[in-house]
């Protein structure tokens, strides 16, 4: 049922990197379990593939949260549409090697190669993670071949993940996925798996279930593809229409309706900020 502050309580479906927000399933628990896995084993690559939506994002963050509280050094750079120079800038920043704004490529080069080569007679294990390498452009991608070339070459303890959401564009990095020692592929979600996730998310709210009628939750899944962020936005639409309207329970109808006004906002403006992708 509907509780009576549900307009002023935060969304259980809100789209957060809040660690309680986090829904374990089984494919995100065996992804991160494999990544685990690649770190603690410091081998040098591995690859996170998904399409958009899927939970890479904020896989990552788990992982680099996990990561620091047993000692192991995390990064996490977003290389969202990063061009050449940026995207090395950008990783020699990250590593705290204090870049100026004006370094010509063949310094910072220099500097990362100092760091990679040191690194492997300090013993500290380090993790560096590149969202969204899908969306870099061939030459920044350049970056990432010379950059793994290096880290291998020294030996350098350093383990490189690197997030890429599937599509044909990306083509280009096929290389990434073929030297690789470990890719893993986050799937979309079953119905059942999707029924779970909105369960989890309305008892840890406080819902007094059920909120969804059984149509609705299968009119949500087909809407949204199994895709978990498209799941979190119908879902969160949902949730406000139906407190807006005094409904005790959510139908097929108002995701239907929801699910439109998404599409026009689609439409009409640009798309915002993902955070589980």
């Amino acid at each position: 049922m509907m509780p009576e502050d549900s307009l002023t309580r935060p969304s259980p479906f809100r789209l957060t990197l809040a660690p309680d927000d986090f829904f374990a399933s089984v494919e995100h628990e065996e992804a991160l379990s494999r990544l685990w896995y690649l770190a603690e084993q410091r081998a040098p690559v591995g690859v996170l593939s998904g399409i958009s939506g899927t939970g890479k994002t904020f896989l990552l963050h788990v992982l680099a949260r996990e990561l620091s509280q047993v000692g192991v050094e995390a990064i996490l750079l977003d290389a969202t549409s990063l061009d050449r120079h940026e995207l090395l800038w950008r990783i020699v920043e990250a590593l705290g090697l204090g870049p100026d704004v004006e370094d010509s490529p063949l310094w910072l080069w220099s500097r990362l190669t100092d760091f990679l080569e040191g690194q492997k007679s300090t013993g500290q294990r380090l993790a560096f993670m590149i969202d969204h390498c899908q969306t870099l452009d061939p030459a920044a991608a350049h970056v990432l071949r010379r950059l793994l070339s290096l880290s291998v070459g020294c030996e350098s303890n350093v383990t490189w993940i690197f997030a890429i959401g599937r599509s044909e564009e990306h083509a280009f990095l096929s290389w990434l996925e073929e030297s690789s020692g470990l890719k893993i592929d986050l799937p979309i979600w079953s119905s059942a798996r999707c029924d779970e996730f909105l369960r989890w998310r309305l008892a840890r709210s406080e819902y007094s279930l059920p909120i969804f009628t059984k149509a609705a939750v299968d009119r949500l899944y087909t809407r949204s593809r199994g895709i978990p962020l498209e799941i979190c936005r119908l879902a969160d639409l949902a949730l406000l229409a139906g407190s807006a309207e005094g409904r005790e329970l959510i139908g097929a109808e108002t995701i239907d309706c929801v699910a439109q006004e998404l599409i026009r906002d689609r439409e009409s403006s640009r798309p915002g900020t993902v955070v589980f992708d």
